[in-house]
């Protein structure tokens, strides 16, 4: 007579769980980036900005440090100051648009300098507490000396 046996079925059981586990958290981590792309997508690109970097961008040495969006007008690329309000970006009431030097012609080069100075994307009006910087493992490391 000819024995049949069964494999573990507890091993079985915890792969199975193992698996649902795994594709829970893949599905989770696929719905919050659609989340963070459906919101980067909307509204306008604000950046929180130094008096030196607005600055650079205007040439103004006078405008405060803020949040500030970069759109054309006429022709000529500008710089609005924003401020979170009610979950969106506005243009802060009593400020004008200021015009970037010439050397910002278009949206591209003022990402280009975003990107070069480090600069990320304000999403969701975080400007208003305490400074928050995106750092790399480098970063950090030339900071504390630690890795």
């Amino acid at each position: 007579m000819k024995k049949i046996t069964f494999p573990d079925i507890s091993f079985n059981i915890s792969l199975l769980r193992l698996f649902i586990f795994s594709t829970v958290i893949f599905i989770l981590n696929v719905q919050e980036q659609v989340s963070a792309t459906e919101h980067e997508g909307s509204g306008p690109a604000v950046y929180e900005l130094t008096p030196a970097h607005i600055e650079a961008l205007t040439g103004d040495n006078t405008a405060p440090e803020g949040n500030y969006s970069f759109v054309e007008e006429g022709g000529v690329m500008v710089a609005k100051e924003m401020e979170w309000s009610n979950g969106s970006w506005v243009v802060l009431a009593g400020t004008s648009p200021m015009n970037l030097t010439s050397a910002y012609p278009s949206m591209t080069e003022v990402e280009d300098y975003m990107a070069t100075n480090g600069i990320p994307q304000n999403h969701g009006g975080q400007g208003s507490g305490p400074a928050v910087y995106e750092l790399t493992p480098a970063h950090i490391e030339a900071l504390t000396g630690d890795n």
